[in-house]
């Protein structure tokens, strides 16, 4: 007599076409999501293999509870949001014949997000970027200057960032224009978007000359750049009252510079490549607000609108300079 019940997939699915649509980095947290469900599943149950596939429930009315009980211990533990996100979403899209089913867990899921949501990241302006970037570049960082500008400006993920090279910009009649492969909203295909301000397609240019064929434009990958931000922001005093600066805020700080200047909403929309406008609509609506936030660090703001003027050829200097040390 068969066994009645159900098999939840942990690491993979019955339909792998579905997660080719997943940008590997969010498929790589819905994974560890599913494994430390299982982890603190076998916590009760010691008899479980220490490493499975896929664990069985009785009913789906089981795997609800059980998963509803899961959310509040990561909630009364302290865990991360993101945490309690990835494991919901994560048999969600390893288990489809799930969707719409877990409605206990599910309202838990929002409970917790109501509570402990989190917070939203401040957008930069253009002269803190400027500034983020003339510090970078006298430490010696004069590629990843340029990409801090270059992000801000084109809205890049970090991702899309680290990941430039010679094959993926295209130089024309004083334009340059970026090729994205496998962005967060556009796998198997490419997306496109023009650098807007002249001084960067002049340094993006210049760039492009003193790399190698093959090699990346910012090399060292995103926890790199990551870094780089992060101790700069620290170095510049540009952190606490709230304010939550990142590599992320350069994207927010380029869509909100243009929202505030009246460019057209879809036009935003586009140029970020968001999948769904009401993203876009959500943090350029909070973006006043934070900007606001922003008016706590008069004298770093005074300092990148002066470093403005002569950004471009700051920047061409210490390019020049590690081009000829390398």
């Amino acid at each position: 007599m068969p066994r009645r019940g159900l098999s939840v997939c942990l690491t993979g699915t019955a339909f792998p076409v579905l997660l080719q649509s997943i940008e590997p980095r969010t498929l790589s947290c819905y994974l560890r999501g599913c494994r430390r469900f299982y982890e603190w599943l076998r916590a009760s149950h010691p008899s479980f293999p220490a490493v499975a596939s896929s664990v069985f429930f009785p009913s789906v009315a089981k795997l609800d509870r059980t998963l509803g009980r899961y959310l509040q211990w990561c909630f009364d533990s302290n865990r991360p949001l993101a945490d309690v996100r990835n494991v919901f979403w994560g048999l969600l899209k390893l288990n489809p014949e799930l969707a719409h089913r877990l409605d206990c867990s599910f309202k838990v899921l929002r409970a917790v997000e109501h509570i402990r949501s989190s917070v939203p990241y401040t957008p930069f302006t253009w002269n803190l970027a400027v500034l983020v970037a003339m510090h970078l570049a006298y430490a010696g960082h004069a590629r990843h200057a340029v990409c801090v500008l270059l992000s801000f400006d084109c809205y890049l993920r970090i991702s899309e960032a680290v990941s430039l090279s010679r094959k993926a910009v295209f130089f024309g009649a004083g334009e340059a224009q970026l090729s994205l492969w496998n962005t967060k909203t556009g796998k198997q295909r490419v997306q496109y978007v023009k650098v807007r301000d002249r001084r960067l397609v002049r340094l993006l240019s210049f760039v492009d000359s003193i790399t190698p064929p093959g090699q990346l434009f910012f090399p060292g990958g995103a926890t790199h750049f990551r870094r780089l931000v992060s101790d700069a922001l620290c170095t510049l005093g540009l952190h606490g009252g709230g304010i939550r600066l990142s590599n992320h805020s350069l994207r927010h700080g380029g869509a909100t510079r243009d929202w505030m200047a009246g460019d057209l909403f879809q036009r935003i929309v586009d140029r970020g490549r968001w999948r769904s406008p009401r993203s876009a609509k959500r943090y350029l609506q909070e973006a006043r607000a934070l900007l606001l936030a922003l008016q706590m660090f008069p004298d770093q703001d005074t300092a990148g609108r002066l470093m403005d003027a002569d950004c471009e050829v700051g920047l061409r200097s210490c390019l020049e300079r590690s081009a000829v040390v390398t």
